[in-house]
C-alpha cells in the first residue's frame, strides 16, 4: 500500500514520467499510435452495436500478412512498406469478416466467436510461420533476417538524430487510418448504413437496407484498422512479431469508449490512454501498482459507459 510521501512521488511518476525524456516521450507516442488503431478497430462495429473481440486473431494476421509481403517484395523499401501495409489491412479484415459473417447470416455471437477464433488464427500461423520464413531464407530473400528480426520502418532517432526511442515511422499510419475512419464513418454511404443499421437494425431491413452485409462490412472494415496495428508492431521494432497481443481488445474498447465512439475524439482519447499506460510502467518501477492502476481505469470507464448508455435507453 502507499500513503503519504509515497504515493504523491508515485503519483509524480505516473503523471510527469513519458515528458521527462525524449525518449519517454517517443515510447509514448507508439504506445498511443497502437492504441488508436486497435480502438478504430473496435469503433466501427461498435457503430452496429458489436463487439470486436476477435482483435487480436486481426493483429495476428496483420503483422504476420504485412511481414511476408514486405520481406518477399522485389521492390525499394517504400513501396514494400506500403505493400505491406495494404496486405497486412486486407488479412486483418477477412479474418474480422468471419465473425461477422456468423454473426450476420447465422445469428452467432459474435463475443463467443470472436474469441474462439483467437487461438485459431494464432495457432495456425505459429504452426506455419517458422516453416516459411525457413523457405524464403534457403531462397535467398534478402529482407528474411535471422531469427525473424526484421523491420521494415525506419527509428526517428536514425533521421532526426536525437533519442526518440522506440518511436519509428510507423507512426504516420495512424493519423491517415483516423482520417480515413472519420471519412468511412461520416461522409461515405457505408457511415450512413452503419448507423441506420446500429440503431434500427428491423428498420434498417423495411427500407431496404443491405443489413448482412453492412454487419460483414462493419467488421471487415474494423479488421483492417487492426491489421494495421500489427503490422505497425511486427515492421517496427525487431521481433515485433511475436509481441504479445493478448491485452489490445480492451485497450481498444477502453479507447474508444473514452472517445465516446467519436472518431475524431478517438486520437485523443488514445493518447490519453497510452500516456497513463507508459506512466504507469515507469510508476511500476518506483511502486507495485502501477499496472493495477490500469486495470482499475479500464474497468471504471467500461462500467461507466454501461452505465450512461442504460440512463440514455431509459430517458431516451
Amino acid at each position: 500500500m502507499l500513503s503519504g510521501k509515497d504515493a504523491i512521488a508515485a503519483y509524480e511518476v505516473l503523471l510527469t514520467s513519458p515528458i521527462t525524456r525524449l525518449a519517454r516521450a517517443g515510447r509514448w507516442i507508439e504506445a498511443s499510435s497502437v492504441f488508436i488503431l486497435a480502438g478504430l478497430a473496435i469503433l466501427v462495429p461498435y457503430k452496429i452495436r458489436a463487439l470486436n473481440f476477435s482483435l487480436p486473431a486481426q493483429v495476428a494476421a496483420g503483422a504476420f500478412a504485412g511481414y511476408m509481403v514486405f520481406a518477399v517484395a522485389p521492390t525499394s523499401n517504400v513501396i514494400a512498406l506500403m505493400l505491406a501495409c495494404g496486405a497486412a489491412a486486407a488479412a486483418g479484415a477477412a479474418v474480422a469478416a468471419i465473425p461477422g459473417a456468423l454473426k450476420a447470416w447465422l445469428g452467432a455471437n459474435e463475443i463467443v466467436t470472436g474469441l474462439m477464433l483467437v487461438p485459431i488464427v494464432q495457432g495456425l500461423l505459429s504452426l506455419v510461420g517458422e516453416p516459411i520464413f525457413a523457405v524464403l531464407r534457403s531462397f535467398g530473400f534478402a529482407r528474411i533476417a535471422e531469427q525473424n528480426e526484421l523491420v521494415g520502418f525506419l527509428p526517428l532517432r536514425v533521421i532526426s538524430g536525437f533519442d526518440t526511442g522506440m518511436l519509428h515511422t510507423g507512426v504516420l499510419i495512424t493519423p491517415l487510418a483516423c482520417v480515413a475512419a472519420w471519412l468511412l464513418l461520416q461522409r461515405m454511404p457505408t457511415g450512413f448504413e452503419l448507423r441506420m443499421v446500429g440503431s434500427n437494425e428491423r428498420f434498417a431491413k423495411y427500407a431496404g437496407l443491405p443489413v448482412a452485409r453492412t454487419v460483414v462490412s462493419a467488421f471487415a472494415f474494423g479488421g483492417a484498422f487492426a491489421g494495421l496495428a500489427g503490422v505497425h508492431m511486427a515492421l517496427g521494432h525487431p521481433g515485433g512479431l511475436y509481441l504479445n497481443t493478448s491485452g489490445l481488445t480492451f485497450d481498444g474498447i477502453t479507447v474508444a469508449l473514452i472517445a465516446g465512439a467519436n472518431p475524431f475524439v478517438l486520437p485523443f482519447a488514445g493518447l490519453i490512454y497510452g500516456y497513463l499506460v507508459v506512466g504507469a510502467d515507469y510508476m511500476e518501477i518506483h511502486t507495485s501498482s502501477g499496472q493495477e492502476l490500469i486495470h482499475v481505469i479500464q474497468g471504471l470507464v467500461v462500467l461507466f459507459a454501461i452505465a450512461s448508455t442504460r440512463i440514455r435507453k431509459d430517458h431516451g
